[in-house]
């Protein structure tokens, strides 16, 4: 599974979405994120999605990615700011990037990063992500 996506996601929600719906649904995304909202945050994504983060082992079912969800979303990113940009759109996929910034509540350091996703979409919640970020402490950025 980690190399292609199964067929059935990707027939799943073939449906067309407008450049304006597309931003919004990744504006709603950068929202929640910012606010830590986890609930809803995992509300976005269909109950058998599949999560490929970074390096991860993949995940399988929202259940399974709600503990990665509490740690993204947790305590330790204090001031949290998330923003999402629309970078491209082809039927049920959406590509966007980000960027965060926050301080470590444990080191109190400024911290900032990017990343890349794309999601496969049924309906209007995620049955696929794949997302990659790189984070740096505002020093090394210097």
């Amino acid at each position: 599974m980690t190399d292609g996506t199964d067929d059935a996601v990707l027939v799943s929600g073939a449906t067309v979405f407008s450049v304006e719906e597309a931003r919004k649904l990744v504006a709603w995304f950068a929202e929640v994120t910012t606010a830590r909202r986890v609930d809803e945050f995992l509300s976005g994504f269909t109950e058998d999605c599949v999560v490929q983060y970074g390096g991860m082992k993949p995940l399988a079912g929202r259940s399974a990615l709600r503990p990665l969800a509490r740690q993204l979303l947790g305590p330790r990113y204090k001031d949290l700011l998330c923003q999402k940009a629309l970078r491209s759109l082809n039927g049920n996929v959406i590509g966007a990037s980000w960027i965060s910034e926050w301080t470590d509540a444990e080191t109190g350091e400024r911290r900032s990063g990017r990343g890349l996703e794309f999601w496969i979409l049924r309906g209007r919640q995620i049955a696929r992500w794949d997302a990659a970020f790189v984070a740096a402490n505002e020093k090394a950025l210097a």
